[in-house]
């Protein structure tokens, strides 16, 4: 999902609401999201995504930004 597609879904919704997240794939549990974990970070995506720490960026040729929430 794109960011301009998550705010369209999101402007649709009750603005005056509090955004959880499920803190497992199965929605075992939810938890409300810290206005920090909202982020872009880089990732190497190599069968897999995995995050990049910022002073590791120039050990890869090729990283990716998303935006992370979490």
């Amino acid at each position: 999902m794109k960011n301009k597609e998550l705010i369209e879904i999101l402007l649709n919704l009750p603005q005056d609401l509090e955004v959880l997240t499920a803190i497992d794939d199965e929605g075992n549990g939810f938890r409300k999201i810290p206005e920090d974990w909202v982020s872009v970070e880089k990732f190497y995506n190599d069968e897999g995504l995995e995050i990049v720490a910022q002073e590791d960026y120039e050990e890869y040729d090729e990283l990716e930004e998303y935006i992370l929430i979490g």
